[in-house]
């Protein structure tokens, strides 16, 4: 027994110890990747820059850097194979060592001082040359540190240092993020159109620490379909989002057009309960009940008080038919759950839900003015 025991302390002390040699190339990657940007890339780093209007501090802040050849052997000579392959940065190839984020542009997700995760992008075509040629053959805009037991993937956001600081913007791109960083606001972000079941329950118990919550996502359909998402999950934890529509385009476009002034555009977003009322008072006759099932699944966690101010101010239906309705619906989903079948789950019913509402809006050719998705409707260019 006295053996045993050792055995499994041993191993314990020995993944700990891999841990720690993981993160450890993953910082030093952070530090000299920064390094190198800003010192041996400077043309690229200048390019940056300008074309996100990033000010120095956010660069610092934000870690932004660039891996080049000589990164990618320094991080070699300075670590073993076994670290830098469980970091997640380095992949085996034919016996060779191979750098994933090679000749990317990367951005590291920062807890404190220390690098959890990494992703990285490829120059974009307008950088000066060499730059805007590197990579053209890739099929990955964006490449990601590969999963191991050593590293962690963790949701990519900014606090600011202000302790006073109670509104939270989550948007769609690293680059968006970093945006909502230099505009001065805290900041979540998926780096795609919308959080996996995972980093969302994550998200939302983070989301209560806030007062306020934006949700800024691409002006595109995906875009607009993960905002949406994110607000319904966020509100089944009584967690009022509001939406911000975007003319067009990604929230770094609109700081790179408008300056990074955000609160013209925060002060026109509207509550989800409140844009999914809108497309119900607009709604034909077939499309009432599924809107109206999506309102009560996203309150239905609330306390009653609120739940029935929402129930008994909705634009279609009395107080009292609302109410009743809301109370049929829930009947029914509890008596699904209690005679759920294998296979069957709570994502199951979940993705049922975004169904039903989505299905209208994929086949309807055009989509802009269906009325169960006039929240999309893009105004003209201002």
């Amino acid at each position: 027994d006295i053996s045993e025991k050792t055995d499994e302390l041993r191993a314990e002390e020995e993944e700990l110890e891999r841990r720690q040699e993981a993160k450890e190339v993953l910082n030093r990657a952070t530090e000299l990747a920064h390094r190198e940007l800003k010192d041996h890339h400077t043309e690229l780093y200048e390019f940056l820059k300008e074309y996100r209007d990033f000010s120095d501090q956010t660069m610092k802040d934000a870690k932004v850097g660039f891996i080049s050849s000589d990164l990618s052997e320094t991080l070699k000579e300075r670590f073993s194979e076994q670290q830098l392959l469980d970091s997640g940065l380095f992949y085996e190839r034919d016996g060779q060592i191979q750098c994933q984020m090679w000749r990317r542009v990367v951005f590291p997700y920062m807890r404190g001082d220390n690098t959890k995760y990494m992703i990285g992008g490829v120059p974009k075509e307008q950088a000066p040359e060499p730059y805007g040629g590197m990579l053209e053959n890739s099929s990955a805009k964006y490449k990601k540190l590969n999963t191991t037991e050593y590293n962690e993937h963790i949701v990519y956001q900014f606090k600011q240092d202000s302790q006073s600081s109670d509104t939270v913007v989550i948007t769609e791109g690293v680059t968006d993020a970093i945006s909502v960083h230099q505009a001065g606001y805290n900041v979540s972000s998926p780096v795609t159109t919308q959080y996996s079941d995972e980093d969302i329950q994550r998200v939302c118990q983070e989301a209560k620490h806030y007062s306020t919550v934006y949700i800024c996502m691409d002006a595109d359909d995906a875009g607009q379909e993960g905002a949406r998402k994110t607000a319904h999950e966020l509100s089944k934890e009584g967690i009022e989002a509001q939406i911000v529509s975007l003319d067009e385009g990604d929230l770094d476009d609109y700081t790179s057009r408008h300056g990074y002034d955000l609160q013209e555009l925060l002060e026109d977003a509207e509550l989800y309960i409140d844009v999914l009322d809108q497309e119900l008072e607009n709604a034909s006759r077939q499309e009432i009940t599924e809107i109206k099932h999506a309102i009560f699944e996203a309150v239905e966690s609330w306390d009653k008080p609120r739940r029935c101010e929402v129930l008994s101010q909705l634009s279609r239906g009395t107080k009292k038919e609302n109410k009743d309705q809301f109370d049929e619906w829930l009947s029914t989903e509890q008596t699904e759950q209690t005679e759920q079948t294998e296979g069957f789950s709570h994502e199951d019913s979940r993705a049922r839900t975004y169904f039903r509402l989505n299905q209208a809006y994929h086949q309807t050719r055009d989509h802009d003015t269906h009325p169960l998705f006039q929240t999309y409707h893009r105004h003209p260019e201002m």
